[in-house]
């Protein structure tokens, strides 16, 4: 008869042996055990940051700080809780921002409801490269705080501001400027020492000035900084922001942290 079929015996375990084995089997189920434990302890990690997440205030006093167009720069705060309805319009405003494949830039305006509450009334999109804000569009009882668009110009690629987005908010007054691209959002918030300065401009007829100015300063940062098109944003607008007592917020999702320095003494409210 060929091997195939036939089975050796094996001697029977004396109790000797028998302890050994528990002993192994135990050491084992305690080594698997510890390997476990992370994968284990995981899980409740993973649905208590979930849970961290839904349950951030809805009325942040940080996100309400910069939205009341009063803050001082050095006072600003060091981070902000977007409220859920502008996480959420920020999030569909970036679903829509391709159609069939192609960038559209899409927009709205942020606003306080009479309750406290926020809301955003999404806009118009006309172009791939530009979003028209219409600064008129706010309901009764509401006050316009924000503008919110979208940078959808590279795929896979988060862009900060641009120096348009700068030189419009001459022209502007919301306290606020947010922007999406990708997964990262953007907020740019005036400060009072700002509004002194355009205001000190405006006065001298000058407001072109200050305009070229901040045009030159985000170009000339621009071009002197190596490194992808991101990077060269980046610190473009950090270089903006400083000089000209604007506050920068980055993040992802709706909690925001503060990327500009906090400024040394007093500072120059206008020049």
């Amino acid at each position: 008869m060929g091997a195939f079929g036939i089975e050796r015996e094996q001697p029977l375990a004396s109790p000797a042996d028998t302890n050994e084995v528990s002993s192994a089997s135990a050491d084992s189920a305690l080594e698997l055990e510890g390997l476990l434990a992370p994968v284990k302890q995981a899980a409740p990690a993973r649905a208590a940051q979930a849970a961290s997440r839904r349950n951030q205030p809805d009325r942040d006093p940080g996100f309400a700080q910069v939205a009341s167009g009063s803050i001082r720069e050095g006072h600003s705060p060091s981070k902000v809780i977007l409220p859920q309805a502008v996480a959420d319009g920020l999030d569909g405003a970036w679903q829509d921002s391709f159609v069939d494949g192609q960038p559209l830039e899409q927009g709205g305006n942020i606003v306080r409801n009479y309750d406290g509450t926020y809301a955003v009334r999404r806009g118009d999109a006309t172009d791939r490269t530009t979003f028209e804000a219409d600064y008129h569009d706010v309901g009764w009882t509401q006050e316009l705080v924000g503008v919110m668009h979208t940078h959808p110009n590279v795929r896979g690629e988060a862009n900060s501001f641009s120096e348009p987005d700068f030189t419009s908010m001459l022209a502007e007054s919301q306290p606020i400027n947010l922007l999406r691209s990708e997964d990262t959002t953007y907020m740019v918030a005036r400060t009072r020492e700002f509004d002194a300065m355009a205001a000190h401009y405006e006065a001298d007829e000058r407001l072109d000035e200050l305009e070229d100015e901040i045009y030159d300063c985000f170009d000339n940062v621009y071009g002197r900084t190596e490194g992808t098109h991101a990077e060269k944003l980046e610190a473009a607008v950090l270089v903006v922001c400083q000089r000209f007592h604007l506050v920068y917020y980055r993040g992802e999702g709706r909690e925001l942290a503060r990327v500009s320095p906090r400024p040394r003494g007093k500072g120059a409210v206008a020049r």
